[in-house]
């Protein structure tokens, strides 16, 4: 680790070998970072699917749910009739999106001939 310059071809190409040790070592560590940040992805992924299970909105009853699914309808027939046809469309597509949530949603809405 100094600035003193090689003064011989034996002396530089010790330097050069010391060199692409060095590269290579970096290009193994470069790798394993890699790895475990591809590890830690898939562990944050594993965690938040995890984590969305002890959701409080998975403890509803599916009564209230489907309670809530009605009011969301109710709220798009009156938008429907509105003269204001953007506002229809927008409001129409609310019922729809309750199925896009998650599967037990899905289900449920659909489930119910009332919603539609």
């Amino acid at each position: 680790r100094s600035n003193t310059i090689p003064e011989t071809f034996a002396e530089q190409l010790i330097l050069e070998h010391r060199v692409e040790q060095m590269s290579s070592e970096i290009r193994k560590y470069d790798d394993a970072i890699a790895r475990l940040q591809k590890q830690r992805a898939q562990l944050a992924k594993a965690m938040t699917c995890q984590k969305s299970l002890l959701s409080p909105i998975r403890k509803l009853p599916s009564d209230v749910l489907i309670h809530i699914f009605h009011l969301v309808s109710e709220d798009s027939i009156l938008f429907n009739e509105s003269p204001n046809e953007k506002a229809s469309r927008t409001f129409i597509g609310a019922i729809f999106s309750l199925t896009w949530v998650c599967s037990v949603w899905r289900n449920l809405a659909l489930s119910q001939p009332s919603l539609w």
